[in-house]
């Protein structure tokens, strides 16, 4: 899985078509979104325990609200502003979670490797290069912002 810089995310702004393919990709995770969001914490914390203390010792509203929050990222590409706003607005909440620059490719790749498993069909080739591009917006902003 190829990484998206920021100079990447930056120059790109999804279209019309796009959005529906994410959204699309989305709908057919929703089923499975909370074994889609276990597996990817999991994942991360065996991959990379030092992030384990970031987080709660309970994980269900953990999953959830990531689940909620990747569903909201792809609502707001229709409203560029909002989608900005609470880009900031994420970001500044992990830095008081101990979220750190280097964090965010590893989340990614791993975010996007789990999520596209659980889609049924799994994702294809253009579906994953889309949702990389949308991660690299998104964290390219949340990094800007903290």
């Amino acid at each position: 899985m190829s990484s998206v810089t920021p100079e990447t995310a930056t120059r790109w702004w999804p279209t019309e078509e796009e959005k529906q393919i994410l959204r699309d990709s989305l709908f057919r995770l929703i089923p499975r979104s909370d074994e889609a969001a276990e597996a990817f914490y999991q994942r991360l914390f065996l991959e990379h325990p030092s992030v384990r203390p970031l987080f709660p010792q309970s994980m269900d509203e953990q999953q959830q609200k990531m689940v909620l929050t990747l569903a909201s990222m792809v609502d707001y590409l229709d409203d560029p502003e909002t989608f900005r706003r609470e880009c900031i607005e994420l970001g500044r909440r992990h830095v008081g979670y101990g979220a750190q620059p280097a964090h965010y490719p590893v989340v990614g790749q791993i975010l996007l490797e789990e999520f596209g498993k659980w889609q049924v069909p799994p994702m294809t080739e253009r579906e994953i290069s889309l949702w990389q591009l949308l991660y690299g917006l998104v964290s390219e902003q949340m990094i800007a912002a903290a």
